[in-house]
């Protein structure tokens, strides 16, 4: 069952910040360790899909089970995509509520589960699960107020075996020029372990609106290009070449029917994660029937 095998109890706060309670306050670091499954979905099927995995998430929430995700969808990049995703503290922490989470499931639940799991499967081409560390020096800013995010931008990139110390060079001459020009970004960098080629990174940058992109010039302008100076800038070209085989750009919109949060995130912001249900119409009063006087 996809769930079991790939989610396990977690505090969700983010992907600038998932995992740690939410207190007052919503701005918080990165888990050090992500769980992510990644569905393809079939043309023509994406609504379908939804619903399925709006299922899934109804039925932990009524089954109580101690296991969570943030789904998403692709706006941008591979539009037939969904990615669901978890965060934990430690591998530790995976494998001990991974196995809590298998006991409850044989203990009652498994035969509704392998039904969605069947649902689900024919509706998509090919899923991958994958795990990634967080590299807090590559990083920059990565606090952010997560439960008030809508999209999640993730660049993935693709090092040459061999160039993984390149690769991390380049990032911290350009977070240097960043703390210099005092960017207003936040990204948070992860490395995957498991699930994909040796040597792909995530740099994920969490945003409010995809306004934010029309943004991304205007932080990366005069300001910071004389923070990062032409050697500096010729330094990087050549680290480019040298370490990154292929980068990759998706969006992602967050998908609140498709998510499992703790009730600390979605309190943070209601109208968005957990919307009441609109009043249904009233029906138009039919027009009273005209009596046509007796002659």
């Amino acid at each position: 069952m996809k769930r079991k095998l790939v989610f396990s109890i977690f505090v969700l706060a983010g992907l600038g910040g998932l995992v740690a309670p939410l207190a007052a306050q919503h701005t918080m670091g990165p888990p050090k360790v992500l769980s992510i499954l990644r569905e393809e979905v079939k043309p023509a099927r994406g609504g379908t899909h939804e619903k399925v995995e709006t299922g899934y998430a109804q039925f932990f929430k009524k089954a109580k089970l101690p296991t969570g995700w943030l789904g998403m969808t692709a706006v941008w990049g591979n539009s037939s995509e969904a990615w669901f995703v978890t965060g934990y503290d430690s591998f530790a922490a995976f494998d001990k509520e991974r196995t809590a989470v298998d006991k409850m499931i044989a203990g009652g639940v498994k035969a509704e589960l392998d039904q969605l799991d069947k649902q689900d499967s024919e509706l998509l081409s090919g899923a991958r699960a994958l795990v990634a560390t967080y590299n807090k020096d590559l990083s920059y800013r990565a606090e952010v107020d997560i439960a008030h995010m809508r999209f999640m931008r993730i660049v993935t990139v693709r090092v040459r075996p061999g160039q993984g110390h390149t690769f991390e060079e380049a990032r911290k001459i350009v977070n240097a020029a960043h703390e210099k020009a005092n960017v207003d970004e936040h990204f948070s960098i992860f490395e995957v372990v498991a699930g994909a080629p040796a040597g792909t990174y995530f740099i994920i940058t969490p945003l409010k609106s995809l306004a934010e992109q029309d943004d991304f010039s205007v932080l990366h302008g005069k300001a910071y290009e004389d923070a990062l100076g032409e050697e500096n800038r010729a330094k990087l070209r050549k680290m480019q070449s040298e370490a990154v085989i292929a980068s990759e750009t998706s969006v992602y919109a967050f998908n609140p029917s498709m998510s499992v949060l703790p009730k600390e995130w979605t309190d943070a912001d209601p109208d968005f994660w957990t919307p009441k249900p609109k009043a249904a119409a009233k029906p138009a009063a039919m027009p009273a029937e005209k009596v046509k006087p007796k002659s």
